[in-house]
């Protein structure tokens, strides 16, 4: 749990810094594929782990992505330290859903513009 709670601080700390943000994040996710001993999870962590990193760069395009991913993790992690393992599956599949939108971008073009004039 300390290790965890380490990644979720770097996160937090370097919400201006993307760079480190993204990297913090993916030691998150590592970090509870470890501590779980899920080790087909944690392989396909590190075998995908370049793939992860080009995710979740796109994915935290900015102040605001990276404070809700931010929000997102810390409910992850306060279920885990609760030893509610119900709510931890559901912030993570609530993560998952929204880091996947945040990587699709919007859905609807632009109001403005060429096309949308």
């Amino acid at each position: 749990m300390a290790r965890l709670h380490g990644h979720l601080e770097k996160m937090r700390l370097s919400a201006a810094d993307l760079s480190a943000f993204v990297e913090a994040d993916l030691q998150f996710h590592l970090e509870l594929a470890q501590s779980t001993d899920n080790t087909v999870l944690l392989d396909l962590l590190q075998s995908i782990r370049s793939l992860l990193r080009v995710w979740s760069d796109r994915s935290v395009q900015d102040d605001e992505h990276a404070r809700l991913a931010i929000v997102e993790h810390t409910a992850v992690y306060e279920a885990i330290a609760a030893g509610d393992s119900e709510a931890a599956a559901t912030a993570m599949v609530t993560h998952m859903r929204t880091a996947g939108a945040r990587l699709a971008g919007p859905t609807e073009p632009p109001a403005t513009g060429p096309l949308g004039s």
